[in-house]
């Protein structure tokens, strides 16, 4: 694996390779993978693409072809592709599964995956292995016979159909919330690429995708499930399908108006264009989903069109039609339909080889439960459940949650033995304990709740080991705990065969007479029914470590998912080769660097602390160290001693620390997030933490030997927001006096009282909407209850300086909030219909400002609240420092408050700590002209709108006025479109 410069990989990008008929046995392809935007639904998304395309490229091969790919990644992230249903011969390096058969492809390296298509026919598909980037990142493939002949009528074209989702998130960080029970929701569901038109933007709909068909005609829909979140309802108004062939294995045909397809999944199905012509009809796509108790998801749904083309060669006349037909669709809650949809998919012929096997003994069996449950945070053993702060929701198999290795792929340390893989586990072939699995009071999640003490699980990797040809029966039960979703279950490098479904809990005297042992479906991934159970065989005959997963991805992330390792056969030919030469390498097959200070003793160190996270306010210690504190936000401070600094988002603080611990040890130093806790949200622990090193130590005659390793300090709880609160309110002014001083303890000439909170907005522009959570209302930040709204045209200073016709629509920030409540109560911090937060929610978007005369002594209260959160605001201003006049808890009571202030020694600053569910008092003096923002520092403040801007006038002298813009002041993009 190596670099390629961009010229090769455009020139490789264009050798597509498509041979003569008698030479057709090699597809190359080059999958160049970056980053970039599109928009859709009104919002700009940086999306990780192949080629730029979305979805990305087909495949069409022949049956026994050779397939390379080159993959170029020029994305930030590590990428594997995985080759969907693919059986990978002996391949097994190149299936594509993030470190179970390989390492990522780290950035700016390429890799080639090479395979072969012997004996599949059908429709396959490829797709990222790597977190949740498959949202984006994947094509179909398609398989057409060597000889041309179907076993069903042959169809006039080929029409393949992907069912997708739209993220508007980061896909990495959706990948990690799943780890940490948080939720996400995808924006849309879409028909290749195409959101449809019933999703819309200021009154603006998506594209919809469109399919032209001739009348009599036959089309083999090739229908892909790529979501990552659903199972979908397919149909097409006015018409009707037939089912031949599913994962790439024929069927024996039938007839429906609905298709089920789980992720994973792919079905054949050939349509008639047999509709009255004149009409066009929707496809539509719907999004299947458990009914509650189970948690409620937005509806998703997406519809194309079905045209009819060349009507007026058959002398129709369309005078008069009517518009677009729309399917009747089942219920999104409605499970039966897909129950019985799946139920009836038989194998086709001819009959498959490895039948006569299935039929016969069966070596090794699993009963493997599907569920979610908890592990305790923090690597503890004992937490509290149902819900709890103190637990962390997973998925599993059989109460373990798999646990992906990050040093190196499973595959490449079963080859060459490495000692790593003395901590696999092997699964359990049943679950530890037997319970009514599929009992609805085990779904909602509540302390004290029935599912509460079946919940603990443990984490561990985890595989199931077969010899070589063994026959291998699994049954999978899906369960209710905690969820009743369905579970399409996904094995690479393997067909099955699945004998049998059912409702309830499976029982093995009772239902193994129901096997379809004559003619069952062949598969690769199989729809385990909610609250039910399947049942499937395979001859382990492809030696390797394959991946058996759930292929909702917010199952598989957190943990339903295990390895199936087959042991090589006795002879060359079953015996998998060694890995090729330039399989990629892990990025992480060591711990991430610190960063190491090194020290001498005795000497003295001014550590200048910068905050520059967008997230979290941070704790800094050293082990065995003590800190002077002497500066903040460049101005000097009364010195005072601390083991402890709080710093905030935007802040610095400047502060002294003596090498004066015994020189023989080295020192963690940390940086710990602080959070508000229970019941804002939960972000995982964030921490990061370097080293203390003293040198030159063998010149004072230290004697080293016996001492231990490394100290790590005491660090205050992460909810600990009492220290930083104390910390900060210890910083005073330091000599000498600063010039100003004596104007802030003069008169006030302006006065704010600015809340500062989350609200909500209706989406679509409309005035009206449910809030308290709804997907109908988006959740903004405020000051004032009103959302600052940046200008897309020309900035605020120019505008100003021009005069320009935009400042019209710039509003005067409100002095105070526009009603008073009890801002600190704590009742508002949940989200959720009904709640106390609701009626208090709606917010306006605005362009704002605050104008001040030159001179003027302004006072702003900051006042944190608890709507629908409640962290502190680190709320800096552009263009002035400011005096710190006082902190507080609770509301702010100016006739209470105002008699603590600090006009003797306050400390000068540019960004004040505004406590949680607290305020802080602030002054300063308006003396430079300009538009200076003032906003809060924490980006998921400052980005939905904690912001507005602080115009100060001119003053009466060329010296006290704005000068005018430098001639090569940057245009606004807009300006010039």
């Amino acid at each position: 694996m190596g670099k390629m410069p961009l010229m090769a990989a455009a020139a490789l990008l264009a050798a597509v390779v498509a041979l003569t008929a008698a030479e057709a046995s090699l597809v190359e392809h080059t999958f160049v993978v970056r980053q970039m935007h599109m928009q859709h639904l009104c919002k700009d998304t940086l999306v990780t693409l192949v080629n730029g395309q979305f979805p990305g490229p087909a495949i069409e091969a022949t049956e026994g072809d050779t397939v390379v790919v080159h993959v170029v990644n020029q994305s930030p992230y590590g990428i594997t592709i995985h080759w969907h249903g693919v059986k990978q011969r002996l391949n097994c390096w190149a299936d594509g599964a993030g470190m179970v058969t390989q390492c990522p492809i780290q950035p700016n390296a390429t890799f080639s995956y090479r395979f072969n298509l012997n004996g599949q026919e059908g429709t396959l598909w490829w797709h990222s292995h790597v977190s949740s980037l498959h949202a984006t990142l994947y094509g179909v493939i398609i398989i057409r016979p060597k000889s041309g002949a179907y076993p069903f009528r042959k169809p006039d074209m080929d029409v393949p159909i992907i069912i997708g989702e739209w993220w508007h998130k980061d896909l990495t960080e959706v990948d990690k919330a799943y780890h940490n029970s948080n939720d996400n929701d995808p924006a849309a569901a879409t028909i290749n690429g195409k959101l449809g038109d019933l999703s819309n933007c200021s009154g603006k709909a998506e594209d919809s995708y469109v399919l032209e068909v001739e009348p009599g005609k036959t089309y083999l829909l090739r229908l892909v499930n790529a979501a990552l979140y659903s199972e979908y309802y397919f149909k097409v108004a006015g018409h009707s399908f037939t089912v031949v062939a599913s994962d790439a294995n024929y069927l024996t045909p039938f007839s429906t108006d609905v298709v089920a397809v789980a992720p994973g999944e792919t079905m054949d199905v050939l349509m008639v264009a047999d509709a009255p012509p004149c009409r066009t009809y929707h496809m539509v796509a719907l999004a299947i989903e458990a009914p509650e108790p189970d948690p409620q998801l937005p509806l998703y749904l997406s519809r194309g069109l079905v045209r009819y083309k060349n009507i007026n060669v058959s002398g129709v006349d369309c005078r008069g039609q009517q518009g677009a037909m729309m399917p009747e669709m089942p219920d999104h809650h409605d499970t039966t339909t897909t129950f019985y949809f799946h139920g009836n998919l038989t194998g086709g012929a001819p009959e498959h080889p490895l039948l006569p096997r299935v039929r016969g003994p069966v070596d090794e069996r699993l009963y493997i439960t599907l569920g979610q449950g908890s592990v305790c945070r923090g690597n503890t053993t004992s937490c509290k459940r149902g819900g709890s702060s103190e637990s962390m929701l997973v998925a599993y198999m059989n109460n373990v949650s798999f646990h992906l290795p990050d040093k190196v792929a499973l595959l490449e340390a079963r080859s060459r033995g490495d000692a790593s893989l003395s901590t696999v586990e092997e699964l359990p072939s049943r679950p530890p304990r037997a319970f009514s699995y599929t009992d609805p009071a085990l779904i909602p999640v509540a302390p004290g709740g029935k599912e509460e003490a079946m919940e603990p699980t443990r984490k561990a990797t985890t595989a199931s080991r077969f010899r070589y040809n063994a026959t291998v029966e699994v049954v999978f039960q899906s369960t209710a705990m905690m969820q009743s979703d369905s579970n399409p279950m996904h094995l690479h490098g393997h067909d099955f065969f699945v004998l049998a479904q059912g409702h309830g809990n499976y029982d093995a005297a009772r239902d193994a007479r129901s096997y379809n042992l004559v003619d069952p479906p062949v598969k690769n991934t199989v729809h385990v029914p909610r609250l039910g159970w399947a049942a499937i065989r395979f001859v382990a005959d492809n030696p390797g470590s394959w991946f058996l997963h759930c292929h909702f991805e917010y199952h598989i992330a957190p943990g339903m998912a295990t390895v199936v390792v087959v042991d090589n056969g006795p002879t060359p030919e079953t015996t998998l080769p060694p890995p090729p030469t330039d399989l990629p390498k892990c990025c992480c097959l060591k711990a991430e660097e610190s960063y190491v200070l090194e020290v001498e003793p005795g000497k003295t160190y001014l550590l200048r602390l910068v905050n520059a996270a967008l997230y979290s306010e941070y704790y800094f210690k050293v082990a065995g160290h003590s800190f002077t504190v002497v500066a903040s936000d460049a101005n000097y401070l009364t010195p005072f001693s601390t083991d402890v600094v709080a710093v905030a988002p935007g802040e610095t603080m400047d502060v002294l620390m003596v090498a004066d611990a015994p020189p023989c040890r080295t020192y963690h130093m940390v940086a710990l997030a602080i959070e508000a806790p229970e019941p804002d949200p939960q972000l995982p622990l964030y921490l990061s933490r370097g080293l203390v090193r003293y040198k030159n130590i063998n010149v004072s005659g230290v004697d080293c030997r016996g001492q231990q390793g490394a100290m790590m300090p005491e660090m205050p709880d992460h909810h600990d927001t009492t220290t930083t609160f104390y910390f900060h309110g210890n910083l005073t002014g330091g000599a000498p006096e600063h010039p100003l001083l004596p104007c802030v303890r003069g008169p006030v000439d302006e006065r704010l009282y600015i809340t500062l909170g989350q609200g909500s907005v209706c989406r679509g522009n409309t005035t009206s909407c449910k809030r308290g959570g709804s997907s109908e209302s988006m959740l903004v930040a405020y000051m004032n209850n009103v959302s600052f709204h940046l200008p897309d045209k020309v900035a605020l200073l120019e505008a100003r300086y021009r005069g320009d016709a935009s400042l019209s629509t710039v509003e005067e920030l409100p002095s105070r909030p526009p009603r008073a409540f009890n801002y600190t109560d704590l009742a508002l911090i949940p989200v959720a219909p009904g709640g106390k937060e609701e009626a208090i929610e709606p917010t306006r978007k605005a362009t704002t400002k605050r104008r001040f005369r030159y001179n003027a002594t302004v006072e702003v209260v900051f006042q944190s609240t608890a709507m629908m959160q409640s962290d502190s605001n680190p709320m800096h201003l552009h263009g002035h420092d400011f005096f710190v006049l006082a902190q507080g808890h609770g509301n702010y009571d100016a006739a209470r408050d105002a008699r603590s202030y600090n006009l003797v020694d306050p400390p000068v600053k540019n960004t004040v700590h505004v406590p949680r569910l607290g305020w802080a008092a602030i002054r300063f003096v308006a003396d430079n002209p300009g538009s200076w923002f003032l906003h809060c520092h924490f980006e998921y403040h400052i980005a939905p709108g904690m912001a507005t801007v602080v115009v100060v006038d001119n003053g009466p002298t060329p010296e006290t006025t704005l000068p005018p813009p430098p001639t090569d002041l940057p245009k606004c993009s807009k300006l010039q479109e």
